[in-house]
């Protein structure tokens, strides 16, 4: 698309691409994080 001349699908396209991978990473860190205080809640008691 952006060597046709047509800049706006192309940003369009490339800021879909950064919002998925943006909402991927935080699914990512959230889930992470609960993994980590479940499996490390024996430590807590």
């Amino acid at each position: 698309m952006g060597d046709a001349g047509d800049t706006a699908p192309a940003a369009a396209m490339a800021l879909l691409i950064v919002v998925t991978c943006a909402g991927a990473r935080l699914l990512q860190l959230g889930l992470s994080r609960w993994l980590l205080r479940r499996a490390q809640a024996w430590r807590r008691r």
